[in-house]
């Protein structure tokens, strides 16, 4: 049971990165349209949010690091892909991203597939 909290807390402290990545480059492209790259990178590495997703990028390695050393790999790592489906998601609910029809279908098929991996490794 604890390995599935830690591939829960990997998922979500990586698609808090993503989306946390995303908002703030957003933020930062509407201040100045005219920045340079390197002034916008400078924004955004100075920036608490992008700073934040970088902690839950460690910590995420943290989980999943330890949750590797306490379950198979091929049970463990077909979960991550649930990361394509949640950050897709979500940026279309927060950020109005659209998410086609083929879109959809493949992100049916990877829920599908988890789900196929998680009853092949049922005892």
């Amino acid at each position: 049971m604890q390995v599935f909290i830690l591939v829960a807390g990997t998922l979500a402290l990586t698609t808090y990165c993503q989306l946390m990545i995303k908002g703030r480059a957003l933020a930062h492209m509407r201040t100045d349209v005219r920045r340079s790259r390197f002034d916008y990178l400078m924004a955004m590495f100075t920036d608490i949010g992008t700073w934040s997703a970088i902690a839950a990028a460690v910590v995420a390695a943290v989980c999943w690091t330890l949750a590797v050393r306490q379950a198979p790999l091929t049970l463990v790592y077909p979960f991550m892909s649930l990361s394509f489906l949640f950050v897709p998601v979500l940026s279309a609910v927060l950020f109005k991203e659209p998410v086609t029809w083929r879109q959809g279908v493949g992100l049916v098929l990877i829920v599908v597939g988890v789900t196929v991996v998680g009853i092949a490794h049922q005892p």
